[in-house]
């Protein structure tokens, strides 16, 4: 008499299981789903990727992105009606680019969607452009802006690097000799090319160089503006879809500047020839203290029509001219040493001190005698220090070459390699206490 409650709950079972299992199902594939997403709600992106540490890069990327634009141009006004999605794939259609990006708007809202090829592995600067540009939109899509389908969305090339450039300098990340390089091989490239052609358009790697360096100096003179933040925003705002001339819409939006492409290109140039100069709490190299060493070391003076010329075994002759004419001279000296000095290869710190101090205290024979012994032995510091530097450069370079594995045929790759081997898994196991120890030591004698 029990055979027919016993085979109720048996039916109830079979389909209480089932309908578990379906459950199991629907919540294993939602979580399928969620587990390869990571979702950034501040900055407005979604990251699709299977590789957690992927995902995590391209939040911290943008994260980073985004501190630093809001250091530059002030918070985003507004909750932004543009999102951005990135999606990772193993790869792409042969022959496409390895970054794709597609705009939508759909309802009054909008997405930019990114699809990253990893097939070669996680490329800084590839996901770091396409971010900022998004980040960008974000500032100036709002409620009110509404645009016409199918219209041309997007920034110029030379916004993008350009704040890139001025993100890395604001960070320390670039180098001042990039500038003075510029100035120094007569490189530096014309406003009307800044604002129209990309850095793909030059077609090798040192113009592209040239390309960042030139417009980050660009952004960084119309960030030096008053009231640079609000007319950026009016500027941004306006530029999004805009097709008519870059130099009309500069001038429109930063009137504090009374723009014309003289006036801008005059601005720009001050800009540059500031950002080539060495940061006060940066020392020179061996290399460009040895250089300016020895300029400052002689003492240059005209005396009754005649130039006359002091190099540091004559000091003794400082104290047997004519003051009037030798004295000018002699603190003109002192006064480059003591600059070299705050700025000096910390090595040969000590070293310009007593140059420094030579100039004003070798009076008498004994005195020029102990100096000219002392100044031997600096000399010879001198020549050791340069050879070990050298030595240690063709290490570098021998250690550099044996390490790599394969070699790529581009020379984009090269100037590429640094990122790479900050990126890169296979240079992180390469790094051996022995390679590791070595970077020190190039580090004091060459900046990054």
């Amino acid at each position: 008499m029990f055979r027919k409650p016993i085979s109720n709950a048996l039916v109830c079972l079979k389909r209480g299981a089932r309908n578990v299992a379906g459950l199991l199902l629907m919540l294993g594939s939602a979580y399928g789903q969620e587990a390869r997403l990571s979702d950034y709600d501040d900055l407005g992106l979604l990251v699709y990727s299977d590789q957690l540490s992927v995902r995590e890069a391209i939040g911290s990327v943008a994260q980073n992105l985004d501190d630093q634009l809001t250091l530059l141009l002030g918070k985003g006004s507004g909750r932004s009606m543009l999102g951005i999605v990135v999606e990772t794939h193993a790869s792409l259609s042969a022959g496409k680019p390895q970054i794709q990006k597609r705009f939508y708007a759909v309802g009054g809202k909008y997405r930019l969607q990114i699809e990253l090829s990893l097939e070669e592995g996680l490329k800084r600067p590839l996901i770091e452009k396409e971010l900022l540009r998004g980040l960008l939109l974000r500032r100036v899509i709002g409620k009110k802006e509404t645009f016409k389908e199918g219209a041309a969305i997007d920034f110029p090339e030379w916004l993008l690097e350009g704040f890139l450039e001025a993100i890395n300098w604001k960070k320390g990340q670039s180098d001042y000799r990039i500038y003075e390089a510029l100035f120094s091989s007569g490189m530096l490239l014309s406003i009307e090319d800044l604002l129209k052609e990309g850095d793909e358009s030059l077609g090798y790697s040192t113009g592209k160089v040239a390309y960042r360096a030139s417009t980050g100096a660009l952004v960084m003179t119309l960030l030096a503006q008053k009231g640079a933040q609000a007319s950026f925003r009016e500027y941004l705002i306006r530029r999004v879809n805009y097709e008519g001339e870059e130099m009309d819409l500069l001038m429109a939006s930063f009137p504090e500047l009374n723009l014309s492409e003289k006036s801008l290109a005059k601005w720009w140039l001050l800009q540059m020839a500031k950002l080539s100069e060495i940061p006060l709490m940066q020392s020179y190299s061996l290399a460009e203290t040895e250089k300016l060493l020895a300029q400052a070391v002689t003492v240059r003076f005209e005396h009754e029509g005649e130039l006359f010329q002091i190099s540091p075994e004559e000091y003794l002759e400082l104290g047997q001219l004519p003051v009037q004419s030798v004295r000018p001279a002699v603190l003109e000296a002192q006064l480059e040493l003591s600059n070299l000095y705050l700025k000096a290869f910390p090595p040969y710190r000590s070293i310009v001190k007593a140059y420094f101090e030579a100039m004003g205290e070798v009076r008498s024979l004994k005195e020029a005698e102990k100096w000219n012994q002392n100044r031997l032995e600096m000399e010879k510091f001198r020549e050791t220090s340069i050879e070990r530097q050298q030595k240690l450069e063709n290490y570098l370079d021998w250690f550099q070459i044996t390490s790599n594995q394969e070699v790529s045929g581009n020379f984009d790759d090269y100037i590429r390699l640094k990122d790479e081997l900050n990126t890169s898994n296979q240079a992180q196991k390469r790094r051996s206490e022995i390679e590791r120890y070595m970077d020190s030591i190039q580090q004091m004698f060459h900046r990054k």
